[in-house]
């Protein structure tokens, strides 16, 4: 595997030449400091510009100019990474090599800065039906997280907990902001991306990366000289006691959340272990302790589930259950995290959580996105390549596991109550 890197004044290219794929992949990302609107915005905008562009103004002329490439996909995707946003266009086409087309790939970098660069756009504001459609499916995905007991149990949370930090911008809220949105400042929004926005475009496949490096340098014009840095960790503040919040709820069962932050621990310490020991105590899984003592031996819910969101610095518990087996399940999972703290778990159980870990990053490599993944995050966050990942935690003991526990301080809690039974 090669790996090169292209330094240009308003962005890089990253390439990682690969012959384990007939695919290629060009992921184009937009990384900066999240603020509070920027992930409705965003979606909003990335899903406008992938609708119809200047050249294909509509969407089925579009769709047949992709199909006419070998039905290469472009798939616009915002994600928040901690601190930061990530705004990303995911173009996916054929080996060039498996087709007879002289110009294939440039066709296909071409039709790529064509929809980022030369977007549907009329007198400073974007195509009124494209607009329309996009914000109309928007606003209709945002009413179905609504809808959504684990989802909604989880915002409020976040938002209960971490008031005033990134952890808390969910897109639940953000119906009547979008409702706002006109065609002429998702257009400001657009031009604010462009300018301002750090850039880094990663490539993978058995491609000649230098030639992808030049055609990108042909169809991408972008002047803008960019030398701001991104935060990616939040660092969401400690409570001295534990906040407990609890609120009435529309559905038919009650969540219960438990957050914890992660407390003094080094980066490194971060990037792997956690995963390792959720694979113990709390993944889902039928082996995790969580869910063998909420679940098998008392059969106190539906679902559990443990999050870890590394950048945000924090670890979460789910659990969906009757309203009155709350405060045994509380019990339980502090039970399991105690035993975590103390080592009370077996050496099988750790060898098949890191077994199970080893096996989750090799699959990942099965697959392009999977291997570009990992790449992205060995960029933005050092995160050790799969062979050295693999290496340790094949490396990880007891002690390692026992470490991350303790680092665990509870946070809060939030109850989102099941809807009460007025039938008498």
């Amino acid at each position: 595997m090669i790996y090169k890197k292209y330094e240009h004044p308003s962005y890089n290219v990253i390439g990682i030449k690969s012959d384990r794929y007939k695919s290629c992949l060009i992921e184009v990302i937009f990384n900066k400091n999240i603020t509070k609107h920027d992930l409705v915005e965003r979606s909003l905008l990335t899903d406008t510009l992938c609708n119809s562009t200047k050249n294909y103004p509509i969407k089925k002329d579009l769709t047949k100019k992709y199909q006419d490439l070998y039905n290469m996909g472009i798939s616009p995707s915002v994600n928040k990474l901690g601190s930061m946003l990530q705004t990303s266009f995911s173009c996916g086409f054929l080996n060039p090599k498996y087709t007879n087309e002289k110009d294939y790939l440039e066709s296909v970098i071409k039709m790529l800065f064509d929809v980022i660069c030369k977007p549907n756009i009329v007198n400073n504001s974007f195509d009124l039906k494209s607009f329309n459609i996009c914000k109309k499916q928007l606003s209709n995905d945002i009413l179905e997280i609504k809808e959504d007991p684990n989802k909604v149990s989880i915002s409020n949370a976040l938002k209960k907990a971490f008031k005033n930090s990134p952890t808390s911008y969910v897109m639940m809220d953000e119906k009547d902001y979008l409702d706002d949105i006109s065609p002429d400042k998702l257009y400001s929004i657009y031009q604010n991306m462009l300018e301002n926005d750090l850039c880094n475009i990663f490539v993978v496949g058995d491609i000649d990366i230098d030639l992808v490096n030049d055609l990108i340098s042909k169809y991408f014009i972008n002047k803008t000289v960019k030398t701001s840095s991104v935060n990616l960790y939040v660092e969401n503040n400690l409570n001295k006691k534990t906040i407990n919040y609890e609120e009435e709820g529309s559905f038919v069962q009650s969540n219960l959340i438990m957050i914890y932050n992660i407390n003094k621990l080094d980066k490194k310490d971060m990037q792997i272990t956690p995963y390792v020991f959720n694979n113990i105590f709390g993944n889902g899984s039928l082996n995790s302790k969580l869910f063998n003592y909420l679940r098998e031996k008392n059969s106190l819910c539906y679902g559990v589930s443990c999050l870890y969101l590394r950048f945000d610095g924090i670890l979460v518990i789910k659990v969906s259950l009757a309203y009155n087996n709350i405060k045994k399940a509380q019990k339980l999972i502090n039970k399991a995290l105690k035993e975590m703290v103390n080592g009370k778990f077996t050496k099988e159980e750790l060898e098949d959580a890191k077994k199970s870990s080893i096996y989750s990053i090799k699959i990942n490599e099965d697959y392009i996105d999977g291997l570009l993944n990992n790449y992205i995050f060995n960029y933005y966050d050092d995160l050790p390549v799969i062979d050295e990942r693999i290496q340790i935690i094949r490396n990880l003991n007891k002690k390692d596991i026992m470490h991350f526990a303790s680092s665990l301080k509870l946070n809060s809690t939030y109850i989102l109550k099941e809807e009460a039974n007025e039938e008498h």
